[in-house]
């Protein structure tokens, strides 16, 4: 379904500058629930190591996760907030198939839910 996002929460950008991603699974709880709406600002890489973003790995796989790296990117680590997941390590070959889409601005959720 689509989503109405007010200007307000845009700041100075456009809208063509986000996107929205539904939250499925429980890997990022407590601060992201199943079912969660994230407004995720459009970029290609984090801010900082350690920084919550949303990546692409295996060219097919997507996540929102914390993600780390070391200063020369020969690795990528995404963990998961929620102690019960693994961290998934991107190294090598992998590392190539592996990039960030964007970096989450607003939450959306529906208490009426809870």
């Amino acid at each position: 379904g689509a989503i109405d996002i007010p200007e307000s929460w845009l700041g100075r950008k456009s809208k063509e500058n986000f996107f929205v991603l539904r939250v499925t699974g429980d890997s990022m709880y407590p601060i992201y629930l199943d079912g969660d709406v994230v407004l995720v600002l459009k970029q290609n890489e984090t801010d900082y190591s350690g920084q919550i973003a949303v990546a692409i790995y295996d060219d097919e796989c997507a996540t929102l996760k914390k993600i780390e790296y070391d200063s020369a990117r020969s690795w990528v680590r995404m963990l998961p907030i929620n102690m019960m997941y693994s961290p998934i390590t991107i190294e090598g070959e992998r590392i190539e198939h592996c990039k960030i889409l964007g970096i989450p601005k607003k939450l959306i959720r529906n208490i009426e839910k809870y």
